[in-house]
């Protein structure tokens, strides 16, 4: 493991176990990566697969509620695409906290999404949380390092 990714994965885990909570709807430190959720959301909801992994870094991790693990640009795309190709995602992130520093930026939350096959038409609702760990590119741009999602199907949590 690099240098970088201890100090995200401690960033994460630091987030994670940090006891304090926001009320839903409030994040006072500011939203330095609401252009990026949006992107990212616009992109899985088109379905544009392109677009969607332009937004990861190349050495990107995603890890699954079901405990799978995608370890880079190339393994999200192959996953995206099966995804993309049985159903259409309608999402909602919503942001509780975010800490950045740098060029690191950690951003947790909740989200909501509603997957319709596209054979069948069959809806799925599925809730939970994320923790979303963002680096920015030699541009500035912010780029997913990680995506951690939890939740299934079921009742809002």
């Amino acid at each position: 493991m690099t240098r970088q990714q201890s100090f995200l994965a401690a960033l994460l885990a630091a987030c994670l176990m940090h006891p304090a909570r926001l009320p839903a709807q409030e994040n006072p430190g500011g939203d330095e990566l609401s252009g990026l959720r949006s992107a990212w959301q616009q992109a899985i909801e088109q379905p544009d697969l392109e677009a969607s992994i332009a937004l990861f870094t190349p050495d990107a991790v995603l890890l699954l509620p079901d405990g799978n693990r995608y370890a880079d640009r190339a393994a999200i795309r192959t996953l995206y695409k099966r995804v993309m190709a049985l159903y259409h995602s309608h999402i909602k992130l919503t942001s509780k906290r975010q800490d950045c520093s740098g060029k690191l930026c950690v951003d947790e939350g909740t989200y909501a999404e509603t997957l319709t096959e596209n054979t069948s038409g069959k809806k799925i609702e599925i809730y939970g949380s994320y923790v979303l760990a963002a680096r920015r590119d030699p541009n500035g741009a912010w780029k997913i390092a990680e995506f951690v999602w939890t939740g299934g199907p079921g009742a809002p949590h």
